[in-house]
């Protein structure tokens, strides 16, 4: 009896175990360089890579965030175009209108590339997304709005001032 007991426990240990990952390690950024001025380099995965693939991912809603002095003074939910997105284990993508790409997940940004499609530019079109939660259904992720030749300092350099963010809540279908 103690022994299935013991045999039980250890199954149920292990099972648990299985499903609290532990965050996957921050790869080099490789071609993903691009993203470097954008992100956070500084911060480490908070989750496991696992989280996002091999799942239909739809957007189901989106917000404004504005902060000053690092304070949420405002969020406004927005329409955004419906898209979908699917993270394979290859490290491959596909989006819903049928355009591939790569993905690459680290410090804590979700990053990937379009190569063709409506946002085709030279090289591909690169997107990097703070992920700020992920389960097996919800994925949350955000952008801060400044552009690549904007003077302005992220919020991660320095909260100060105003910034306002892109939040993209999508759900697994």
């Amino acid at each position: 009896m103690k022994k299935n007991v013991l045999l039980a426990f250890a199954v149920f240990v292990s099972v648990l175990g299985s499903c609290n990952k532990a965050p996957t390690p921050d790869p080099e950024l490789g071609e993903f360089q691009t993203c470097s001025s954008l992100i956070n380099l500084s911060q480490k995965n908070k989750f496991n890579e696992s989280l996002f693939c091999n799942k239909d991912w739809v957007l189901y809603g989106a917000r404004y965030e504005k902060y000053h002095d690092g304070v949420l003074q405002d969020s406004k939910t927005v329409d955004w175009a419906k898209e979908e997105c699917y993270f394979q284990n290859d490290h491959t993508v596909r989006f819903g209108d049928g355009v591939d790409g790569e993905w690459l997940y680290s410090h804590n940004y979700l990053m990937w590339v379009r190569y063709g499609g409506a946002y085709y530019c030279y090289g591909g079109a690169y997107y990097c997304y703070e992920v700020i939660s992920v389960d097996a259904n919800n994925l949350q992720l955000r952008v801060e709005d400044v552009s690549a030749s904007s003077n302005r300092t992220p919020y991660y350099k320095d909260n100060s001032g105003s910034h306002t963010f892109r939040v993209f809540e999508y759900h697994a279908k």
